[in-house]
């Protein structure tokens, strides 16, 4: 993607944005030749990791690889990035990493997610990755209308909770033959291993998500099919349908799990009367067509 689509002084007022998830974060930004170009590093989700521990990998990571100095604008998007004491957090960090530049930006994932689904219109903006959150968008600012509980409370269709049902199902003894074996050949769980990376190992969250995948390679399956279908129920109906009006507006969403489970995502919506427009696996890109 050449960037003169956007911007033809993109060196003289580089601008930086980031999307940020539980699991990584991606920086994108204009090369010296005036093309998109990516850094990926951790995630940086606020309730996990200090102002102190983003600026170590911004520093070791991030700024090796561009021209920092003339970072003007700042447009980070991230999970965790709900309150100001938590944006304060990302901001922070980002201000010692790049003191020279004229606007940082610190917004939540789901306005993210908004603005790269629905540019200025209305809509539905749906987040399903290694955690899982919905919003009204008025095509200026993103409104939570039902409160985003966690991977422990809620997080209905997110990957920590798909990763969950899977771990339960095959240790409570419910997954069928064939289905088990294939668990097994993929991931050789033991029960003290996965324990312990849940409840002693930091980001818990991320370890549950890394089984989903499991998912789109066996959806075919009536057994996983069902459990997929019956996990997008629970989030249409505890996330989606508890907007106003949600039956005349479109639902849009970002994230992988919704990605390669878009289909079975969009059959239990159709069934609940909710209309599914544009699935991303990365809001990145239509957040780089907004700033432009």
């Amino acid at each position: 993607m050449n960037a003169s689509n956007f911007y033809s002084n993109s060196l003289a007022n580089m601008i930086l944005v980031a999307d940020s998830g539980s699991t990584k974060t991606e920086w994108w930004w204009y090369n010296e030749k005036n093309e998109i170009s990516k850094v990926v590093t951790i995630g940086f989700n606020p309730y996990f990791i200090d102002s102190e521990g983003i600026y170590t990998v911004l520093k070791n990571k991030l700024i090796p690889e561009i021209d920092f100095k003339n970072v003007k604008k700042i447009f980070f998007y991230g999970s965790g990035c709900s309150s100001k004491e938590n944006c304060d957090i990302i901001y922070n960090a980002c201000r010692k990493a790049f003191s020279n530049a004229e606007k940082i930006e610190v917004r939540s994932d789901t306005l993210g997610a908004a603005r790269a689904l629905f540019g200025l219109h209305k809509g539905i903006a749906g987040i399903l990755g290694t955690g899982s959150n919905s919003v009204y968008y008025d095509g200026d600012d993103a409104v939570e209308y039902i409160p985003s509980l966690g991977y422990i409370i809620a997080d209905e269709g997110s990957g920590a909770r798909f990763g969950t049902k899977l771990i339960r199902e095959y240790f409570k003894g419910e997954m069928p033959p064939e289905i088990k074996i294939a668990f097994e050949m993929r991931f050789h769980p033991k029960l003290e291993e996965i324990l312990d990376a849940v409840y002693r190992q930091s980001h818990p969250n991320r370890f549950l998500a890394s089984f989903c995948d499991f998912l789109s390679l066996h959806k075919d399956h009536p057994y996983i099919h069902d459990l997929i279908k019956a996990e997008f129920h629970d989030y249409l109906k505890y996330q989606v349908c508890k907007c106003p009006d949600y039956q005349h507006l479109t639902l849009s969403l970002v994230g992988s799990v919704a990605y390669f489970l878009g289909d079975i995502l969009r059959e239990e919506a159709k069934q609940m009367g909710i209309l599914v427009g544009t699935i991303l696996r990365s809001p990145i890109e239509g957040l780089i067509r907004f700033h432009k």
